[in-house]
């Protein structure tokens, strides 16, 4: 480019009003005058011209759109002005709506106008019609999902995250552990639902048919002695006046029925303590007392005449508190009232589940073992959010405008009805007011989870767990309903039978904890083989399993050894002790003889080796035999199928191969040993396979 013109800009003097230029072209011209290199000027000129044609875009848009509006309101005066009489000046309004202000589309008449959009209205309508879900459809997939039919299966957790690592819809059936798993949207997870076909009770699962054998074998069962529910107490005291006053230091117990000459025991942990106030109460209901502090510091009491109830204040901190009659002091026993003595006198015998009023929920609302680890609740919209130390409750259902009290502080999300979020709190205070429209809370928390509690109030009480209590019709008495998992393993005792595999105890302490098992018996002894004449098949082995009558099943693993010493196979109908087959038909035979009417569960030979192997496979190392660890576990399979034993596939299902053996089994000299993360995927196993094969009570 030339610059030709040696002149002075012209004219001199700015002609135009400098507060009407746009604030950002200002800007950017300041900049061209004053800066002191061309590459800034440059850009300061390119931007403020840039600016401009925004500014010229955005006035011509109104421009053509003020234009539009012009035009229909111009056509609209044309036909008002058209159609307007003297005498009819209210048909403005009907020649108006000839005209689509929105669209600036026009009819002849209004009739024209309503005619054109009801074709439309009926064609959008079809459209939709076409496109919905039919009745048959909806039913199939409705019954896809409440009938729980999978719709694949899967043998590990993460091949079915493999499948699909974008989750899709559906429920899904994992073999290692018997648990379905659908695909969470809210946290991208594929989440664990549960027991697939499981005997236990579903939470809400509960009906109230299905109380009658609950209702005869364990509502007339003998109470306690100890007389007081903590699941009845109030954070307060009560004077001997019958008067309540709210004192967190302090619990009253329920109006608890006594008898004149009763001999009445207050203690804590088995160890006799005071209350602070005793109220007595006649048969009409009010006090025996003539003063507030008539009957104070009470360890041992004997019941006047004319009282027929009493309640008991006591110090907060005692956790183990007990009420009992009698000439002694009795340890101390957790109540459980479970004779429902009035409601029976009045029955011919065990009552029918219409005698049931209903369930009812305990103070505590937090039901842990619906809670998910690993995740907390965003306060600021209500969402879960990966963190390790957390853990998030599950939608926990609640009052509007209502007062709750927690036992530590949680970062918690407050929803409507309909689960939309409203408001959250950040780790706050322990007590808050549920907003005017809650329906639902979730709450989080690093800290243990074990003994949080949120109930209503502004005071905390003891901690109880969450659970139920039924209300019987005549006199309201609290049933603590026992064992609603319906855990059928809960204080049974286990015995396991094997090799050095077993002799470790790697796995079955979690077998024992995941289960509330009593005790998993250990008979393990390492280096025994199933086969030969030091083999499990031998009655001297045998011999050294506990009674049928102190156990309730067993589990049998073996074959490492034998296939580590080449013990041939054999056939399956082989009967003496020289082929593995025939040593397992021993041991089958043997055991049901031994444990008639007990569960036996047979266990495969697990995956692995030795080093002094030469040649190593996908099935495992070789031995002399040309076999590996896996025509072992076949055989343990094929028995326990001969049998009709339940079979665990540790070799299949435990996880561990060629690639990744070192993550789960101990390098001592041969890979042969489970570590602790190999013992937990053998427990996981084994805890599945007993969960599905779970007794009827």
């Amino acid at each position: 480019m030339e610059y030709r013109d040696p002149t002075p800009i012209s004219p001199d003097e700015i002609d135009y009003d400098e507060s009407k230029v746009d604030t950002r072209v200002s800007h950017y011209t300041k900049q061209v005058r004053e800066k002191m290199h061309g590459i800034d000027t440059r850009e300061a000129m390119a931007r403020a011209e840039e600016i401009s044609s925004v500014v010229s875009t955005e006035a011509k848009e109104i421009s053509v759109e003020t234009k539009g509006r012009q035009d229909i309101l111009e056509q609209q005066f044309d036909d008002q002005i058209a159609n307007m009489t003297l005498e009819d000046p209210s048909s403005a309004e009907i020649v108006a709506a000839q005209t689509n202000r929105k669209t600036g589309e026009n009819w002849q008449t209004i009739g024209n106008r309503l005619d054109e959009e009801n074709n439309r209205l009926t064609a959008e309508l079809a459209t939709i019609d076409r496109k919905k879900a039919d009745q048959s459809f909806v039913d199939a997939q409705f019954a896809s999902i409440v009938g729980g039919a999978p719709k694949a299966t899967y043998n590990t957790v993460s091949a079915l995250q493999n499948a699909y690592p974008n989750g899709t819809q559906g429920v899904f059936l994992v073999l290692e552990n018997g648990h379905w798993y659908y695909w969470n949207g809210e946290i991208s997870a594929w989440t664990d639902g549960g027991q697939y076909q499981s005997s236990g009770i579903a939470d809400g699962g509960v009906e109230i048919e299905n109380l009658e054998t609950i209702i005869k074998e364990d509502l007339y069962s003998t109470s306690t002695k100890n007389l007081y529910n903590a699941y009845k107490t109030k954070a307060g005291y009560t004077d001997c006046l019958n008067n309540f006053v709210i004192n967190p230091s302090v619990l009253s117990s329920e109006e608890i029925t006594v008898t004149s000459g009763d001999i009445v025991f207050f203690s804590n942990d088995g160890v006799g303590v005071q209350v602070q106030w005793l109220t007595l109460l006649k048969a009409d209901g009010t006090p025996y007392a003539t003063t507030a502090n008539e009957f104070q510091w009470k360890s041992i009491y004997t019941i006047p005449e004319g009282v027929t109830k009493i309640i008991a204040s006591f110090a907060k901190t005692y956790t183990k508190f007990a009420i009992s009659k009698g000439s002694i002091l009795n340890p101390y026993e957790p109540f459980y009232h479970s004779k429902l003595t009035d409601f029976q006198n009045t029955l011919s015998s065990y009552p029918t589940p219409n005698d049931i009023a209903k369930l009812m929920l305990n103070r505590n609302m937090f039901n842990k073992a619906k809670s998910t680890d690993g995740f907390f609740i965003n306060w600021t919209n209500g969402k879960p959010q990966a963190n390790t130390s957390f853990w998030y409750s599950d939608y926990i259902e609640i009052l509007p405008n209502t007062d709750y009290v927690q036992s530590i502080e949680t970062f918690a999300a407050i929803y409507d009805e309909n689960k939309v979020f409203l408001q959250g709190y950040q780790n706050g205070n322990k007590t808050f007011k549920s907003h005017v429209n809650a329906k639902w809370i979730r709450v989080s928390s690093d800290t243990s989870k074990d003994t949080y509690q949120i109930e209503l109030g502004t005071i905390s009480t003891t901690y109880i767990p969450y659970s139920y209590t039924i209300k019987d019709t005549n006199n309201n008495i609290p049933v603590i309903l026992p064992n609603m998992s319906s855990n059928w393993y809960k204080g049974k005792t286990g015995v396991c039978y094997g090799d050095s595999i077993t002799q470790q105890f790697k796995w079955q302490p979690y077998v024992v904890t995941k289960l509330e098992l009593t005790s998993f018996i250990n008979r393990g002894v390492g280096g025994r083989l199933v086969a030969w004449n030091s083999g499990m098949n031998m009655d001297s082995q045998i011999s050294t399993l506990p009674d049928a009558n102190t156990i309730d099943f067993l589990t049998f693993m073996g074959g490492t050894n034998d296939w580590a010493n080449n013990v041939p196979i054999g056939n399956i109908n082989d009967t003496d002790n020289l082929s593995f087959y025939g040593a397992l038909n021993l041991v089958a035979q043997k055991l049901i003889t031994k444990y008639p009417n007990k569960r036996i569960i047979f266990m495969t030979t697990p995956y692995g080796g030795l080093y002094a192997s030469t040649t190593f496979t996908d099935s495992g190392y070789i031995n002399t035999l040309g076999l590996t660890t896996q025509n072992y576990a076949k055989c343990v399979k094929d028995i326990a199928e001969k049998y009709g034993f339940p079979c665990i596939d540790v070799y299949s299902n435990a996880g561990w191969n060629r690639y990744n053996i070192t993550n789960y089994i101990t390098d001592d000299g041969g890979y042969l040993h489970p570590n602790v993360a190999g013992g937990k995927r053998i427990a996981e196993l084994v805890i599945g396979k007993l969960k599905e094969i779970e007794p009827i009570a």
